[in-house]
């Protein structure tokens, strides 16, 4: 598979912003850097990685409530619900 080094670094990037990966450095002037899992990759599914990426930064937007957002949560929490229970959700080891 041909990926850009680019496209690597931003996603080693967002892993690391999500807690997914943390660095490692020998010493803080190092430029090589190391990964390593922060979470039981034998227990990390897609779906826990999905909702790490996601919820990483600021989610507290300001919005009035109302029926309509009210609806759509409660249609989005089903929605997550149904993803975090299928045989499809496995661990990010099984892929």
């Amino acid at each position: 598979m041909e990926i850009s080094i680019w496209l690597v670094r931003q996603i080693l990037h967002e892993l690391v912003e999500s807690k997914i990966l943390s660095e490692i450095r020998k010493r803080k002037e190092d430029k090589e850097v190391l990964y390593q899992p922060t979470r039981d990759v034998e227990t990390l599914t897609i779906k826990q990685a999905i909702n790490a990426l996601e919820n990483r930064g600021n989610s507290n937007i300001p919005v009035v409530d109302s029926k309509d957002l009210r609806k759509l949560t409660d249609t989005l929490a089903a929605f997550h619900e149904i993803v975090e229970h299928t045989p499809k959700n496995v661990t990010l080891k099984r892929i």
